[in-house]
């Protein structure tokens, strides 16, 4: 299994011979505007570490909600129209349609999806408090975990969530050897975080003490909390640097 992050919640996941592209935001850096909150800088913050085509180098991608840094028109434009995309919903599904995709395949909770050899198992998600979100904005997320008799690992992609007992059942169901999370705790002032940072960090690696945790959605959006400064400083501090990695753009790990 190898984990490649490719810049805030995109990464590419290797597993079982087959390359999946999750959330491919893949918009050039400033070309979107900051939200009314957070820093005011165009956003993503920075540029893409690779190339479009060495990134589009999969076998199938993975949209765990259609947020504007999880999905953009970027992806849609360069993303192949017959490229099997794994969504969470009909609602979704009709959106990446008007985009001209024609492979799209729904998740569901009670049928996990294959791919090849493997098996996507789908998770649900807390994106923080429904107030945060106005219509046609949505909350709804998923998180996922792969599975295959060709991987002696599995992986748990958390996805955008808060630290909740989604995430607990998760671990304790599937008990993954890795788990990523997206970890700046992006955070409305009023309202509070809409993912996973610090304490949600050291929550996951007591429910999983021997799991190695993945931080990545770092530094790209405006509304970030922690920058990956502060999370070393966390990973030192409590000693967990065989625990928890932080990956730099375009950095592959290998399990």
């Amino acid at each position: 299994m190898k984990v490649q992050l490719i810049r805030s919640a995109t990464v590419i996941i290797e597993f079982a011979h087959s390359r999946f592209l999750v959330d491919p935001w893949l918009q050039p850096k400033g070309t979107f505007p900051p939200l009314p909150y957070g820093i005011q800088e165009r956003q993503p913050l920075c540029d893409l570490p690779l190339p479009l085509e060495q990134i589009l180098d999969v076998d199938a991608v993975i949209v765990t909600h259609l947020h504007y840094d999880h999905f953009c028109q970027d992806a849609a434009k360069h993303i192949p129209k017959d490229m099997t995309i794994f969504c969470q919903d009909e609602i979704d599904a009709d959106e990446l349609r008007k985009y001209g995709f024609t492979n799209i395949k729904i998740i569901t909770f009670d049928i996990p999806s294959t791919f090849n050899d493997v098996t996507i198992h789908k998770v649900n998600c807390d994106h923080g408090a429904k107030e945060i979100y106005l219509p046609p904005t949505r909350k709804d997320a998923f998180g996922f975990i792969l599975t295959s008799p060709k991987e002696e690992k599995k992986v748990y992609l958390a996805g955008d969530t808060i630290y909740c007992q989604y995430v607990k059942d998760a671990i304790n169901t599937f008990k993954p050897e890795v788990i990523i999370v997206n970890g700046c705790e992006a955070t409305h002032p009023e309202f509070g975080p809409l993912i996973i940072g610090i304490d949600g960090i050291r929550d996951i690696h007591k429910d999983a003490p021997d799991a190695t945790i993945v931080v990545v959605h770092m530094e790209t959006v405006t509304h970030y909390k922690y920058t990956r400064a502060d999370i070393r400083k966390f990973i030192d501090d409590e000693h967990l640097e065989k625990s928890v990695l932080l990956p730099n753009d375009g950095e592959i790990l290998s399990f």
